[in-house]
């Protein structure tokens, strides 16, 4: 996805550059993980070293929930001298408040960024203090999240935006509210679920 963003602005230069498509497998096994992440580091490591620049190219942010973050800490474990330059993109968060027209936050509110995949039980402890609260990294248990949800401040009329791959051909938005969200049908790993304690109007 990165790259196929990236991909007419490669088109232009004057040399074409080596691309390197790298591969990160969906695993929770961190072993595994972590050998993937230290050989792909590799990679670019050999390119530095033969007096190279090197771009990595990612969806989102960098530092946000980004595989590009493990692979840094590989490159400047074995290159510390190396100058990284760390360019901020448009988290996925940002994108989906600014389609749906929903604010993240105003005055007091607070905010709150979760991974799906994260224990119920803090889902809840986390709601009891928090306004807004974005689920990442795919939604396929969210509504599991919205029971505890409601369980612990929010109620049904609180408004609700599934945001699917965002910033990429595909994109959907739904809006609407908890008690709707149990009807809805979600699969997607590329999705992003922005939760409001409170209903929002234009004042």
């Amino acid at each position: 996805m990165a790259l196929e963003t990236v991909k007419p602005l490669i088109s232009n230069f004057e040399k074409s550059p080596e691309i390197l498509e790298l591969v990160f497998p969906m695993l929770k096994d961190r072993q595994i993980l972590q050998k993937v992440w230290r050989e792909n580091a590799e990679a670019i490591i050999a390119r530095l070293q033969m007096g190279k620049k090197v771009a990595f190219v990612t969806i989102g942010d960098p530092m946000l929930y980004s595989t590009f973050i493990y692979v840094y800490q590989n490159v400047v474990k074995s290159c510390p001298h190396v100058d990284v330059e760390v360019i901020p993109g448009v988290a996925s968060i940002m994108a989906c408040a600014a389609v749906s027209r929903m604010p993240i936050a105003k005055a007091d509110e607070t905010v709150a960024i979760l991974p799906t995949g994260i224990d119920l039980s803090r889902v809840g402890e986390v709601a009891r203090h928090i306004d807004t609260i974005f689920f990442v990294k795919g939604a396929r248990n969210i509504k599991e999240i919205a029971s505890v949800l409601l369980k612990n401040g929010f109620n049904e009329d609180s408004p609700v935006v599934i945001f699917k791959k965002q910033g990429y051909y595909a994109e959907r938005v739904k809006t609407g509210t908890l008690k709707e969200l149990q009807n809805w049908e979600i699969e997607d790993y590329f999705s992003i679920v922005m939760v409001r304690r409170k209903a929002w109007n234009v004042e």
